[in-house]
Order: C-alpha cells, then structure tokens, then sequence
C-alpha cells in the first residue's frame, strides 16, 4: 500500500531487501482520478517480504463498516 501519486496505475515497483528482490504491479483507487483524496496505490508483488512488519488491508466487503471514514497518512 503506498500513495497512488508515488507510482502510475498499473506500473510496476521494484523492492530489494537482504539481497532478494520483489518486483509488483500497482493499482490506484477507483476514485483517485476524480478525488485526489483518495491517493493510495495498493502494489501486488511477486511474493512474500518476510521479517518486515507491515499491515494487513481487509478484503472481505463481509467485515466492512458501514458509513465510517478512514483515514490513511504517510510522509515524503
């Protein structure tokens, strides 16, 4: 998951780490291009990065709140 403005929808990021490599495909959010308030891109990558902590983004619509606002912040 990172800021759709970071990467162009459908371009590809390149991550090394320990000397592996993961290589992903990213997707902007369905309303960036009309609301540049939803600026996430979630990156698909080839892989598993194993030992770093990161978070998990629900994909069940089951689990979802209804009429909740979520808001997501990053830096650079």
């Amino acid at each position: 998951l990172t800021a759709a403005h970071c990467v162009e929808n459908g371009g590809t990021v390149s991550l090394q780490r320990g000397g592996k490599n993961w290589v992903g495909t990213c997707t902007h959010a369905p309303d960036y291009a009309a609301n540049d308030t939803a600026d996430w891109a979630l990156c698909d990558l080839t892989g598993e990065v194993a030992g770093v902590p990161y978070e998990r983004v629900n994909q069940d619509a089951a689990l979802l709140a209804g009429k909740g606002t979520l808001q997501l912040s990053g830096f650079g």
